[in-house]
């Protein structure tokens, strides 16, 4: 009986041709077109073609057996050998096919393959061009909080390590060098923390140039717009006195961060705003606002004799897991440890300044 295969309609070719040289490949050399069976003359669809090709020998082709077994047999030295051959024999059973098939001699994935495969072999390709070498389990580490327990204790002991002034040595800079430059990265991916992520690059540039940063993240702190309502109140009475209003008003220097506002939290620390007003004809005034915030860490030294705790000021990563069983699987981390990087010679404090313009404001504002 000859093989006689109905394309239907949306069909795809090489799909079948996939099936059909696998099988052929499976059975052996010795097969041939005569040993298959009659196909449907109109079949419904793709899959049920395929399903019936692989049905005449899924269970009654003792070289597919065979191939599995030998397979397996070969992967029992290693323990990724044996998921290999599990996965496999595991795609065997549920797609009804192998995932390679036979081409001109060289056994080459089938489309099967790439189409439930394809897109993450694409996504690990770009993680790992992301995130390169130690980085890589690391970020999966941050990103996911499998194994954050064994970071959290290494991180706890360059902690100690830092406030007991102890050397630290290649090793240890390695560390914190691919974990700073891990929580940058993850930053900048991360829509929520990408002004944050840039600046943690910026600092472990050690350039120390300024960087210009877009004013969402001083405008969604909560702290920086009531320093602002009190600077503008501050103008508006001196516009209406004798003297007249100033070329520029500088605020106090106050901490921006706002612990709402997850951006601001892990990017800003102590800064100031500068303000320059213009009346215009109308009577309102036209401000152009100017935030700068010096970019580093305080020290340990600092943060004990201010707070009484070397420990005062931590801030944590989260990660999956944190989100969905509570902050006690974040990872946390001193701010002392990052102004500790600066002694380390692995980062430089720098200034980041945004401006913006408030073209209108108005007593009642």
């Amino acid at each position: 009986m000859t093989l006689q295969i109905k394309t239907p309609p949306r069909m795809n070719r090489w799909r079948r041709f996939g099936c059909l040289a696998t099988r052929n490949c499976f059975r052996g050399a010795e097969s041939s077109c005569a040993d298959f069976q009659q196909v449907p003359s109109d079949p419904v669809d793709e899959s049920s073609t395929c399903a019936h090709i692989w049905s005449t020998t899924k269970d009654s082709t003792p070289i597919v057996q065979r191939t599995l077994a030998s397979v397996k047999g070969r992967a029992s030295a290693t323990p990724a050998g044996k998921k290999l051959a599990g996965i496999y024999e595991l795609w065997y059973t549920e797609c009804g096919c192998s995932p390679f098939f036979a081409f001109g001699g060289l056994v080459v994935p089938t489309r099967r393959f790439w189409y439930r495969t394809g897109p993450i072999m694409a996504l690990l390709v770009a993680f790992l061009i992301i995130f390169p070498g130690r980085q890589a389990p690391m970020a999966l580490s941050l990103a996911t909080g499998i194994g954050t327990a064994g970071l959290q204790a290494r991180v706890d002991r360059l902690e100690e390590q830092a406030i007991l002034g102890r050397d630290f040595t290649e090793a240890d800079k390695a560390f914190l060098r691919d974990l700073y430059t891990c929580m940058a990265k993850g930053g900048r991916l991360i829509v929520v923390a990408r002004q944050s992520g840039a600046m943690m690059n910026r600092y472990l540039e050690a350039s120390g140039e300024d960087l210009h940063t877009e004013p969402r993240i001083f405008l969604g702190s909560r702290r920086v717009r009531y320093e602002m309502t009190l600077m503008k109140r501050w103008m508006l009475r001196e516009a209406g006195q004798p003297g007249g209003l100033q070329e520029s008003y500088v605020s106090r220097t106050f901490h921006m961060a706002d612990p709402k506002f997850f951006e601001s939290l892990v990017g800003l620390h102590y800064g100031r705003l500068i303000a320059k007003p213009r009346r215009q004809r109308d009577g309102t005034l036209s401000i152009r606002w100017r935030a700068e915030v010096p970019w580093h860490w305080p020290p340990y030294e600092y943060l004990q004799r201010r707070y009484g705790n070397y420990h005062a000021w931590c801030f944590p990563v989260p990660n999956a897991r944190s989100l969905l069983f509570g902050k006690k699987h974040c990872l946390w981390i001193d701010d002392g440890l990052g102004n500790h990087l600066v002694e380390l010679g692995l980062a430089k404090p720098f200034l980041v300044y945004s401006e913006w313009n408030e073209s209108r404001t108005s007593p009642d504002r």
